[in-house]
Formats: C-alpha cells, sequence, structure tokens
C-alpha cells in the first residue's frame, strides 16, 4: 500500500493519522507529503509515482497456485 497527500490538501490531518495508524500497527506501506493541495495540479505531478508502485507491485507479485 502506498499514499501520498498534499501539505495544503484539508485531508493532511487524515492521512497522517493513517500513516501513524498503520506504523503502530507494524503493516508496512509507503507514504510521503509534498507541496500542493487536493487537486488536478497536485495529481498531475505525482500519478506517475501511484502509477510506477502499482506497476512494480503488479510485475513483482507471485502467482497463486
Amino acid at each position: 500500500m502506498r499514499f501520498d497527500c498534499g501539505r495544503d490538501d484539508p485531508f493532511i490531518g487524515a492521512n497522517r493519522q493513517l500513516h501513524a495508524e498503520l506504523q503502530a500497527a507494524g503493516i508496512a506501506h509507503g507514504y510521503a507529503e509534498h507541496d500542493g493541495g487536493h487537486g488536478w495540479a497536485y495529481w498531475a505531478q505525482h500519478l506517475e509515482d501511484t502509477l510506477r508502485f502499482f506497476g512494480q507491485t503488479l510485475t513483482n507479485r507471485n502467482p497463486t497456485p
């Protein structure tokens, strides 16, 4: 799992809380904060990171027998 959030995003508090709770529970994840808010400019700049994560994750997963 990975997620990121803009520091000016109104949901930054909820994202920080989720990140902290996942850490406390020992659940592996990636989290990043960047400049920006909750709009298309932010997504245009950071969508590639998310797509690369999914591409890598799907390529490296083990097939179910």
